[in-house]
C-alpha cells in the first residue's frame, strides 16, 4: 500500500474539511480502475511540510504529504496550479511523493457550469478534484499530453486529448473539469501497473447493462436478454446473451445462450439499454440496444434495431445506427434504460430512453420520450428531456 497524508491546514477556500474528501476520492479513482493493480491508503492528516517541494527541498523524509501551500516558496510561479514531486529507485520503486496545491489561486471542492454555492464553482476558482486527479496521475509516472497534431475544429483546446485527466493545462477554471478518469487515462495507467491478480482471465472494464425479457426461442415461459458495454482501451463494443425458459418460479433460466456483439460503437460508453418488441408488425420479436456515446463535449444517445431474432436470438438483420436528438443529455452519464410502451392509444408505441446525468456534485435521473414510433424504429418527434427530481446521489454505478 502507499499511504499519504494531508497537511491538516487545508485551504480556506472552502467550508469545513471538505478538500481532505475531495483529494481522498481523486487517489482511489486511479485505484478503481479494475484493468490496473494500485493501493494508496489515507493516513489522515499531518503537520509536517511537503518536504520535496517546500524550503527543505534536499530533504527525503519518506513521506507522501499532499498540502496546499503559498506559491512565493519559490518552486512555483503564481500561475501554476499545483506541482507534484515525486522520489524513486534505479527500479522505479516510489521512496516518497509530495503534491502541493497553489493557495495563490482559488479553490472550490467541485465545479459544474453556472455553480455558485460556497463550495461550487464560481468564476476564478479552480476545481479541486479535477486538478488533483491530475496530480496523482504524475504520482504514477504518468506524464502531460499535449494537443493532438491534427486540428479538427480550428480550437487547439479542443481535441480528444484535452478530455483525457492528464491533458497539461487548465484553460478555464469553472469548464475544465476532469473528475472521471478518460480512456487515455486508462491506457496509460493499465500499461504500467497491469493487473496480475486474475488467475490468467482477461481483465476488462464493463460500463452500463440492462435486461430485457419476451419469448423468443418459441418456448412456453419468458427468455431474458442480459446486454453490456465492454470498455476495453480502444474500441467499445456490445454483447448481449440470452437465458433461456425462465423458470416461473425462480427467474432462474435453465441455460444461458453464448455472447453476441455488435461494434462500431465509439471509444467510450457509458450506459446500455435493451428491449425486445414488435415493431414490424410480423411474427417476430425485435431487438433494440441502446448506448449513450462518451465523446469529447456532449454525450449522445444512440440505438439499432435487430429486425425479426430468430429462436437463437440472432436477428434477420440490424438497423442503422439511429442517433436521439440529445444535446442535452449532458457531458458526463452513468446508466441508461430504454422500454417501449403505448401511452397516447394510437396505433404506434413511445420509446423511452431514461439515463442518470453524473455532473460534479449531485446526479439526477433524467428521461426523453420518442412519439409514435414507426415501422422503421424511427419517432415522429422526441421530447426535451424531463427530470424526474429523483437524485440518486454524487455517483451512481448499477441500477436494479
Amino acid at each position: 500500500m502507499i499511504s499519504y497524508l494531508i497537511h491538516e491546514s487545508g485551504t480556506p477556500d472552502v467550508s469545513g474539511t471538505t478538500e481532505f474528501s475531495a483529494v481522498q476520492e481523486s487517489f482511489q479513482k486511479w485505484e478503481s480502475d479494475v484493468a490496473s493493480y494500485i493501493d494508496f491508503g489515507y493516513a489522515g492528516t499531518t503537520n509536517r511540510p511537503a518536504s520535496l517541494l517546500e524550503s527543505e527541498s534536499n530533504r527525503l523524509d519518506c513521506v507522501n504529504v499532499v498540502k496546499w501551500v503559498n506559491y512565493n516558496i519559490g518552486f512555483m510561479s503564481a500561475l501554476a496550479l499545483a506541482s507534484n514531486s515525486t522520489r524513486y529507485t534505479n527500479s522505479n520503486i516510489i521512496t516518497e511523493f509530495d503534491i502541493a496545491f497553489n493557495d495563490y489561486h482559488d479553490w472550490a471542492r467541485w465545479c459544474i457550469n453556472g455553480a455558485s454555492s460556497s463550495d461550487g464553482c464560481i468564476t476564478g476558482e479552480y476545481d479541486i478534484p479535477s486538478v488533483a486527479l491530475h496530480e496523482v496521475g504524475h504520482v504514477l509516472f504518468l506524464e502531460d499530453l499535449y494537443p493532438i497534431a491534427v486540428d479538427l475544429d480550428s480550437d487547439p483546446y479542443n481535441d480528444v486529448n484535452k478530455k483525457q485527466v492528464m491533458y497539461y493545462s487548465f484553460q478555464d477554471a469553472t469548464q475544465d473539469i476532469r473528475q472521471s478518469l478518460n480512456y487515455g487515462d486508462r491506457a496509460g495507467v493499465r500499461y504500467i501497473y497491469a493487473n496480475t491478480n486474475t488467475a490468467g482471465s482477461s481483465v476488462g472494464e464493463t460500463q452500463g447493462a440492462d435486461i430485457a425479457a419476451g419469448a423468443v426461442n418459441d418456448g412456453s415461459t419468458v427468455d431474458y436478454v442480459l446486454a453490456w458495454a465492454d470498455n476495453p482501451v480502444g474500441a467499445n463494443s456490445i454483447r448481449y446473451r440470452y437465458g433461456w425458459d425462465v423458470s416461473s418460479s425462480t427467474g432462474v433460466p435453465s441455460s444461458w445462450s453464448t455472447d453476441y456483439s455488435i461494434t462500431g460503437i465509439g471509444d467510450e460508453t457509458q450506459g446500455v439499454g435493451v428491449n425486445l418488441i414488435n415493431l414490424d408488425s410480423n411474427s417476430r420479436l425485435d431487438l433494440i440496444i441502446a448506448w449513450i456515446d462518451n465523446p469529447v463535449g456532449n454525450n449522445t444517445i444512440k440505438y439499432r434495431i435487430g429486425w425479426n431474432i430468430d429462436t437463437s436470438g440472432v436477428p434477420a438483420s440490424w438497423s442503422s445506427t439511429k442517433t436521439v436528438p440529445s444535446s442535452d443529455v449532458g457531458n458526463e452519464s452513468q446508466e441508461l434504460a430504454i422500454t417501449l410502451s403505448n401511452i397516447d392509444s394510437n396505433s404506434r408505441p413511445e420509446m423511452f430512453v431514461f439515463w442518470v446525468d453524473n455532473p460534479s456534485g449531485a446526479n439526477k435521473i433524467y428521461y426523453k420520450i420518442g412519439w409514435n414510433v414507426n415501422t422503421s424504429g424511427d419517432a415522429s418527434s422526441w421530447s426535451s428531456r424531463i427530470d424526474t427530481g429523483i437524485q440518486p446521489g454524487d455517483e451512481t454505478r448499477v441500477r436494479s
